[in-house]
């Protein structure tokens, strides 16, 4: 039998270990679209090649350019996959939209894949002191969930709203979907461990984002929803 001094010993490490978890299934999700997001920057930079040939000065420099930012696009997605993969999950004073930018980046081939706009209004200029792995991983996971929320193809309104912004002393995020939503009683169970509605869910997500949000910025998060009208998940950390 457990006793309850134990149970405190190993929440932490239980907490810290779906964690992990959460992290290799989400780079799992990330990588399926990495080659993707190499092969077009690779493909025109094989093309403007092809050109350089050409004597014609015209055609040569806007080649020159293009080979320039393709590789520049590149190297931005490799950085980005790099740092997420290492986890790296020293606690410092970080600019928000700087790390919600990185999120928006990582989810784009799957928010294209998914005919989803990403929409990011920040209004004021925030930082938050923590470690901005810890941050991405809430972020991700947040933003993963609203672009899922659009997997039935008769919404017309695709898009995912990021809102940043300060409110007495809180730092306040919100993301919002106006996709399929969820009724009360789904609600109610939304951030409980091995919760999930999805078929291929394994029901750690939210509950890990939650304690993630409580345990490493001393926040919190919250849900309302409706169906077939959209979600919005509010996250509130202390400024």
């Amino acid at each position: 039998m457990i006793t309850k001094n134990r149970q405190k010993r190993i929440a932490p490490i239980t907490v810290d270990a779906v964690s992990n978890l959460c992290h290799l299934a989400e780079i799992g999700k990330i990588s399926s679209g990495l080659f993707h997001d190499l092969l077009n920057p690779l493909t025109s930079l094989t093309l403007c090649i092809e050109h350089l040939t050409n004597e014609d000065k015209k055609v040569y420099n806007p080649m020159l350019k293009e080979i320039k930012e393709s590789s520049l696009r590149m190297s931005e997605f490799v950085n980005l996959m790099k740092n997420y993969i290492d986890c790296n999950e020293e606690k410092r004073l970080f600019r928000v939209d700087k790390e919600i930018n990185k999120i928006i980046k990582l989810m784009s081939y799957k928010a294209y894949h998914n005919n989803v706009s990403i929409i990011f209004c920040q209004k004021d200029n925030l930082k938050i002191c923590g470690s901005p792995f810890k941050f991405q991983q809430i972020m991700l996971n947040l933003v993963s969930n609203a672009i899922d929320s659009y997997e039935n193809d008769h919404f017309s309104n695709k898009k995912v709203v990021i809102e940043t912004f300060k409110y007495k002393n809180k730092i306040v995020m919100n993301i919002r979907d106006f996709g399929c939503g969820m009724t009360q009683e789904i609600q109610k169970k939304l951030f409980k461990p091995m919760f999930s509605t999805k078929k291929d869910g394994h029901g750690l997500g939210l509950h890990n984002v939650a304690m993630t949000i409580k345990k490493e910025f001393n926040g919190k998060i919250s849900a309302t929803s409706e169906p077939n009208k959209g979600s919005l998940f509010s996250v509130e950390i202390e400024s």
